[in-house]
């Protein structure tokens, strides 16, 4: 419960979960690819860009390879934006 008064009850639930706007980014092959984090956890390939990770910073390689979480659309644009 939120609040509570005589003429208003407000009530909020928290929920486990994503919302839908969670994403993997890795390397496959060697291009970045795109993976959209399912309410279970697994992964589906959403996107592989044709980015190549060959040229990329030796960290964002290591990342890639474990995978880089973004969460929200914006985000993920910027991440993509800065590897082109």
């Amino acid at each position: 419960m939120e609040s509570f008064a005589s003429n208003e009850v407000i009530l909020y639930q928290e929920k486990q979960g994503n919302c839908g706007e969670h994403y993997m980014v890795k390397d496959k092959e060697g291009q970045v690819a795109i993976y959209q984090v399912l309410e279970d956890g697994t992964e589906k390939e959403l996107e592989v860009t044709g980015i190549t990770t060959e040229y990329l910073p030796e960290t964002d390689k290591i990342n890639m390879k474990n995978g880089i979480e973004v969460n929200g659309k914006q985000d993920l644009n910027q991440l993509i934006e800065d590897y082109e």
